[in-house]
């Protein structure tokens, strides 16, 4: 057992003082009153990890994706997610699968992800032909830019 902790009570004490810790402010704002809330300097660091995303499990991605906001992991997992054949809704704010993106009277299931109850659910559509030209052009444009 003496093996396993090594670190003597010195040691242990000068790691304690080497960890910066950034002051933040408590909720509400306006009456914040120096109240002592601390996060360790490890959360702010953004540690850069190659990761094979093709072997993570999409739910893992999804976590990614919604948890790990404003980075590059974060885009690295929305590609991952578009070559499973995912697209992400703007309208929904949420991840759909379509088997047939064709329009016309006829309903079409598509598969939602929702991230609020963090599973898959079934809806039945109908897109109009005006909202599937509509993409088609969109994609034109952004692909000739």
């Amino acid at each position: 057992m003496e093996d396993i902790v090594s670190e003597s009570s010195d040691e242990i004490m000068g790691i304690k003082e080497s960890l910066e810790c950034r002051e933040l402010p408590s909720f509400p704002l306006f009456d914040y009153n120096n109240t002592c809330t601390f996060l360790p300097r490890c959360y702010d660091i953004n540690v850069n990890v190659d990761i094979n995303f093709n072997k993570v499990h999409e739910d893992t991605l999804f976590y990614i994706f919604y948890n790990i906001t404003g980075s590059d992991i974060q885009i690295k997992a929305y590609i991952a997610l578009l070559k499973r054949d995912y697209k992400y809704s703007i309208i929904l704010q949420q991840f759909i699968q379509v088997n047939n993106m064709e329009y016309g009277e006829r309903e079409i299931e598509i598969e939602v992800f929702d991230h609020i109850n963090w599973k898959k659910e079934k809806k039945i559509i109908i897109f109009d032909k005006i909202f599937v030209e509509n993409l088609k052009t969109k994609a034109n444009e952004v692909l000739v830019k």
